[in-house]
């Protein structure tokens, strides 16, 4: 299994979101990211920083990209994880999540489309 998935905003590393052992999840920003005044933080609960969010700060906004009730049931069934398992989901979703992100495992290169119009 996958423990690191990168985010991606259009072509730009945004960071990188992790699953430690314990199943817990871990979000942080990547440095070039932080250090563009230009790239605004990809939520509100989740401002920029340095360092890693913990699972309790970063689940809600990463859960919240996911399908919801029947349709976050009939996807799970078909990639074969719990509906409970986020990372997994957002694993065999990748690029097919709500909003501007995609999520990729750590050794696929960047994505090439965009899917959205951002003004930088």
């Amino acid at each position: 299994m996958t423990h690191l998935l990168t985010v991606w905003w259009d072509t730009r590393q945004v960071g990188r979101l992790r699953v430690n052992q314990h199943g817990e999840l871990h979000f942080e920003y990547a440095a070039e990211w932080l250090a563009d005044a230009g790239c605004p933080a990809i939520s509100f609960s989740l401002p920029k920083r340095e360092g890693p969010f913990k699972q309790q700060a970063c689940r809600p906004f990463f859960a919240g990209l996911l399908p919801e009730e029947h349709q976050r049931d009939a996807v799970a069934k078909a990639v074969g994880v719990s509906r409970g398992n986020d990372f997994g989901l957002l694993t065999a979703l990748g690029g097919d999540v709500a909003g501007a992100l995609s999520l990729v495992p750590d050794d696929i290169p960047p994505p090439t489309h965009r899917k959205c119009r951002c003004s930088w």
